[in-house]
């Protein structure tokens, strides 16, 4: 089982406060956070998932019954964001097998890079430079680069965004298959498509 506990939780940029005293706790294991734009969404996940430092307060993360570490924090999570982008020099099979090797699975734990691009609908785009996609199908590339590794924690920062219908499915998809206790999907939204999909809703 995944638990998550926020003490405290403040972050500031310069004077400005974006988080302040916020606390929660859960084991749901899909979590919305909703907010109108610069509520403190993409901060927020950020912070969670270590990418930025807050300011004052606590975040735990514990895996069945073990309290992780920041390193553990990224081995076990997979992040997509509109603002996360991908080497547009390398083609995307390429951009994915880097990414394995970063992690050092490529070719370990039942990695199936193919197969993912297919059930992402991209299969036909392997070969193709990241940087001549467009920004529906560099969305498509960052959410299979988010589950290639088979995370156990998913950060998911408007992930509908620049998707179609059949994106949009494809997030449900996503999301469906990781309602379960030995998983945690923390998405930032504020389409209402997307938040129905999550257990419990974080309001900023």
């Amino acid at each position: 089982m995944i638990e998550l506990e926020v003490t405290s939780l403040y972050k500031q940029f310069g004077k400005e406060t974006i988080l302040s005293d916020l606390n929660f706790s859960s084991n749901s294991s899909i979590i919305g956070i909703a907010g109108i734009n610069g509520s403190g969404k993409s901060t927020l996940l950020r912070c969670l998932a270590g990418l930025l430092k807050a300011n004052r307060g606590n975040i735990s993360w514990t895996l069945n019954d073990k309290t992780l570490t920041k390193q553990e924090i990224k081995k076990h999570s997979g992040y997509a964001a509109p603002y996360v982008e991908l080497y547009e020099e390398l083609t995307v099979i390429e951009n994915l097998n880097f990414i394995l090797e970063l992690r050092s699975v490529l070719n370990k734990n039942g990695v199936k890079t193919e197969k993912s691009l297919k059930e992402a609908g991209i299969l036909h785009l392997s070969n193709q430079f990241y940087g001549d996609l467009s920004t529906g199908q560099r969305q498509r590339v960052k959410l299979v680069s988010a589950l290639l590794h088979k995370p156990c924690i998913l950060f998911l920062d408007e992930p509908g965004s620049n998707l179609d219908s059949e994106g949009r499915d494809l997030i449900k998809n996503i999301v469906t298959n990781y309602k379960n206790p030995n998983h945690m999907v923390l998405l930032a939204s504020n389409l209402e498509q997307e938040l129905q999909l999550c257990d419990h809703i974080i309001q900023l």
